[in-house]
């Protein structure tokens, strides 16, 4: 009866809106704080092959060097399960892995994009450089500038962005965090923003390890932050907040052809909502407005 008289009577109607009004915020709110996975992939049953990665919207390249293919194998060390991208050393060793995903721009204090991955080292490196890049680029991926040995090729000169590289050693290490400008997107290129104060040991193959690689809009630039199994080893902060579109992973663990490494439940997720949420939000907005106004005659 009371939202009869209320869609009957414009007073009613009024507090009625308000309610709504207020009920629809907070909607708005939680769609733009709720965390959106844009891609996971943990590789079970991708086949052992560069059409297998392709399947999955891996695409493999390699800039340094002629090299060959990344492989997909078992690991089932610590965290990592079943199959897993798997860089075999040899002269694979610079081989990137590059996966596309929507778009993200940080526009809002608050708003972030991450990387999340599990990696295991099955043999000692002596002098790996271990790169987790989040770029963003025009270029949309749609073949491998590499299938084998002997070709070679960077698919994404013009990326921009962010990455943080680490040693893998059996003795603990300090992570060097970068920013990267168009045609700087080699392993150590780009411009260092810092180290990160926490030494971890990520080259025992003893031990796998969680690692989290964060991009976040504050007061004051862009806070780039990275954590191996939940404890934060560097912040560093771009006061210039040089770079703030992202739609590119790029992995790599080169520089050491005895090294090899298995890569495993790899994700990006971002507090951004897709557009088609925010988009509904305000349409429901918008119906239930007209509903009421259409009732208040």
């Amino acid at each position: 009866m009371k939202l009869i008289q209320s869609l009957l009577y414009p007073a009613s109607a009024s507090r009625l809106a308000g309610g709504l009004a207020a009920t629809f915020a907070l909607a708005l709110g939680s769609a733009v704080h709720a965390e959106t996975t844009l891609f996971s992939d943990n590789f079970d049953g991708v086949s052992n092959s560069v059409a297998g990665l392709n399947s999955v919207d891996w695409w493999l390249a390699n800039p340094a060097e002629n090299g060959t293919r990344l492989l997909v194998g078992a690991d089932n060390t610590g965290t990592l399960s079943g199959d897993s991208i798997w860089n075999p050393g040899s002269s694979g060793s610079n081989t990137w892995a590059l996966k596309q995903f929507d778009s993200v721009t940080l526009t809002e204090v608050g708003d972030y994009v991450s990387v999340n991955m599990d990696l295991h080292f099955t043999t000692t490196p002596n002098y790996t450089i271990f790169t987790i890049a989040l770029f963003g680029t025009d270029v949309t991926l749609s073949s491998n500038s590499i299938t084998g040995y002997g070709t070679a090729g960077n698919p994404i000169t013009d990326a921009t962005g962010y990455l943080i590289n680490q040693q893998p050693r059996t003795t603990a290490t300090n992570a060097n965090f970068r920013s990267v400008a168009a045609g700087e997107t080699g392993i150590n290129d780009g411009t260092s923003l810092g180290w990160g104060n926490g030494s971890v040991v990520l080259g025992d193959p003893t031990s796998a390890h969680t690692l989290v690689f964060t991009i976040t809009k504050v007061e004051g630039g862009t806070e780039l932050t990275y954590s191996v199994d939940g404890s934060i080893t560097g912040t560093i902060l771009d006061s210039s907040s040089l770079y703030d579109t992202f739609n590119t992973l790029r992995i790599t663990a080169g520089n050491d052809s005895s090294a090899q490494s298995h890569w495993d439940n790899i994700s990006v997720v971002t507090n951004i909502p897709e557009p088609s949420v925010t988009a509904g939000v305000f349409g429901a907005v918008a119906l239930s407005a007209l509903a009421l106004r259409r009732g208040a005659r």
